[in-house]
């Protein structure tokens, strides 16, 4: 025997006809981008997407509800995701250097997601200059009261195994770079790839010759 339960049906319907307008009312801007208007739908609308996945949530749920399962989020197919850039991917990358531009630790702050996000923008950089990513430095004393450093909060020897090939990563700097006064860069007053060549890439390839 099948059953049919009309009720959560009718609630997922009102519930995401709100949300939707909701969302639309209230976003910073209109949930399509400006490519909309050109035709062509954006893939980064939040609300939208955000939408999608409180939807499948709310089915899954209704459905193991009667069932007797157990909710996974997880397992929800994402119907909308990031595109990576097409540098990045395996087929598009250049061979590595036999012979670095120089050496580059970024200096994180803040939570463990701004810290992320810092050290990401490190790997990029460092992939751009051709330079050697020397280990983060987390910069938690003063406000977490925290010791902890990257191979206490990430998983060292893996992520040395991942970056293999794309960006060339010690640990420490070698002892003769380490004696010598660092040059200081503010990531966040930089405008794009190109400021990085023309702007720290002549600074960083003369730290390299002194």
């Amino acid at each position: 025997m099948v059953v049919f339960s009309v009720k959560p049906l009718f609630t997922i319907f009102v519930v995401s006809l709100t949300l939707l307008v909701v969302f639309t009312l209230l976003s910073p801007r209109y949930p399509f981008s400006q490519n909309w208007i050109s035709g062509e739908p954006s893939l980064y609308a939040s609300p939208f997407r955000f939408l999608f996945l409180f939807l499948a949530l709310i089915c899954q749920k209704d459905l193991n509800f009667e069932t007797g399962g157990e909710v996974d989020i997880w397992s929800v197919r994402r119907l909308m995701e990031w595109r990576p850039c097409k540098w990045w991917l395996q087929g598009h990358q250049t061979a590595l250097p036999l012979e670095t531009n120089g050496y580059i630790r970024v200096d994180c702050y803040g939570g463990l997601n701004q810290m992320r996000r810092d050290f990401c923008d490190g790997v990029g950089i460092a992939r751009l200059l051709k330079a050697t990513l020397v280990l983060p430095k987390f910069e938690v004393a003063s406000y977490w009261n925290e010791t902890s450093g990257f191979a206490d909060v990430y998983d060292l020897d893996y992520f040395i195994q991942q970056m293999n090939g794309f960006v060339k990563v010690v640990k420490t700097l070698p002892p003769d770079i380490a004696t010598k006064e660092p040059v200081q860069v503010d990531c966040s007053k930089r405008k794009g790839q190109f400021d990085y060549v023309e702007s720290v890439l002549p600074s960083l390839l003369k730290g390299k010759e002194n």
